[in-house]
């Protein structure tokens, strides 16, 4: 699920962590998010890459544990 956050993440330009902070980051200066409309859309989107990464690992997990059984 780590690696399928990190693809979704580079993906879909969304920092979970900065989104849980209300943060962002622009010139290597972490500054805080000040509209709530905003924050709400780019937490909105960290919970889509999220869920798509549970969504991506649970297949991979489970082919994962079935290859030692066919190999």
């Amino acid at each position: 699920m780590a690696a399928a956050t990190g693809i979704f993440q580079w993906n879909d330009k969304t920092c979970v962590a900065l989104a849980a902070r209300g943060t962002y980051n622009l010139n290597d200066k972490e500054e805080k998010m000040e509209d709530q409309i905003v924050l709400a859309k780019v937490r909105q989107q960290a919970s889509r890459v999220q869920f798509k990464s549970l969504l991506a690992a649970i297949p991979l997990t489970l082919i994962a544990l079935a290859l030692p059984i066919y190999l």
